[in-house]
């Protein structure tokens, strides 16, 4: 007679397997997120005022990533090719158009804000836009973030901004509460059909200053 104790680390093994088959893994994605920003505080408003119709999209395509963040000020993408790794940054706000090219570090440095984010997921679970989703918590960071993900889905692919590495699964509601703000992003549009090439590439460049991504940093903190 085998002893149960010797049958339990074969059962985990299938459980972990079933979960793995479980979940779809996704490597071709187009991600759209409708944009919202509200504050308790009468603070702000026009920057509150600026979110009304405000969209973030994503286009992954195995280590291509392109992302297009539109507001009422303006609008801003980033190419990022992981075996080139090179990206690119086109700014467009009212009169100021600037290009910045970025290594891999940089990439990484402004756009992987999150990739050590810690996360507490709680029992609570809630349907969003056809998503079973779970609710993920973190404040260990200087953001308060609360994500309600869906564990059936996960992207490949961890370059992305609001990629949050650290959970196993797709974002799809994300609440981020900066200088006393609540941004919250909702997944409105998920697509796994092929996306072209020429999505990661940009041709019209002319207008644009370029500027290096030490100036791009200056002009942050001078802001």
């Amino acid at each position: 007679m085998i002893e149960i104790k010797k049958l339990i680390p074969f059962m985990l093994f299938l459980f972990f397997q079933q979960q793995i088959i479980a979940q779809k893994i996704i490597k071709e994605a187009t991600l759209i997120y409708t944009i919202t920003a509200s504050t308790t505080k009468n603070t702000n408003t026009n920057l509150i005022k600026s979110f009304d119709g405000a969209t973030s999209s994503f286009y992954i395509k195995g280590g291509q990533i392109r992302s297009d963040f539109s507001t009422k000020l303006g609008n801003e993408t980033a190419i990022y090719d992981d075996k080139k790794s090179t990206g690119i940054i086109l700014k467009d706000y009212s009169d100021q158009k600037l290009m910045i090219t970025l290594t891999q570090e940089n990439w990484k440095e402004l756009y992987n804000k999150y990739a050590n984010t810690d996360f507490t997921i709680t029992d609570e679970t809630k349907n969003i836009n056809g998503f079973t989703c779970k609710k993920a918590i973190s404040k260990k960071q200087e953001t308060d973030v609360v994500i309600y993900f869906s564990p059936d889905f996960y992207i490949q692919n961890k370059e992305y901004n609001l990629s949050f590495p650290s959970l196993n699964g797709l974002p799809v509601e994300i609440s981020l509460l900066l200088d006393g703000i609540n941004y919250k992003y909702t997944l409105s549009k998920f697509s796994e059909e092929s996306i072209s090439n020429g999505k990661f590439e940009i041709n019209k460049t002319s207008g644009y200053r370029v500027i290096s991504y030490q100036e791009l940093k200056g002009n942050k903190k001078g802001n």
